[in-house]
């Protein structure tokens, strides 16, 4: 069951990407955002992360008229690329699409269950592309985690985790 769940979204965000013509990276989060019709919002969450005592990372909000991604403005910017392409996730993978019901998905951090799950491997699908992390990644004679990280614009726990799931191995300097 799990193989079959990291398939599906590793093979969305694949078709996605495939699907827009992205041929190379760091990937465009808002431009992908902008071609599909979604706005981004930067948002303020403190009222909200007082209440519930959680931070929150970001939020999908979709309705029959507008999709909005909300993203805590606080975060640093490789932190919102990936609550952006995790937010995605959400909208490709768990988006009911009857065009009536408004669906919210708020992405706390440190709570997991398997939707959150789905979401992360699709962002780091979306965000690190097993092809271009493997190509990049081959032509290094020494592949450093920080230049990848830097590559991909995406954090250095982001790219451990992917460098980790796809077996390659790696310098931490």
């Amino acid at each position: 069951m799990e193989t079959t769940a990291k398939f599906d979204e590793i093979t969305r965000a694949s078709h996605l990407l495939n699907y827009l013509k992205v041929k190379s990276f760091p990937i465009n989060v808002d431009e992908i955002c902008e071609s599909l019709g979604i706005s981004i919002n930067p948002s303020d969450f403190r009222e909200i992360e007082a209440t519930h005592q959680h931070k929150i990372s970001g939020a999908l909000i979709t309705s029959k008229d507008s999709n909005d991604i909300f993203v805590n403005e606080s975060d640093p910017p490789v932190r919102r690329r990936f609550t952006i392409a995790h937010e995605l996730g959400h909208y490709f993978l768990h988006h009911k699409r009857d065009g009536e019901n408004e669906i919210t998905t708020v992405s706390f951090r440190g709570k997991s269950n398997r939707e959150e799950r789905e979401a992360d491997l699709f962002a780091a699908e979306l965000l690190m592309p097993e092809s271009m992390v493997r190509e990049r990644h081959s032509k290094m004679s020494l592949p450093l985690l920080w230049v990848l990280a830097d590559n991909f614009n995406v954090s250095r726990i982001a790219m451990r985790k992917r460098l980790n799931a796809l077996g390659l191995r790696y310098i931490e300097l």
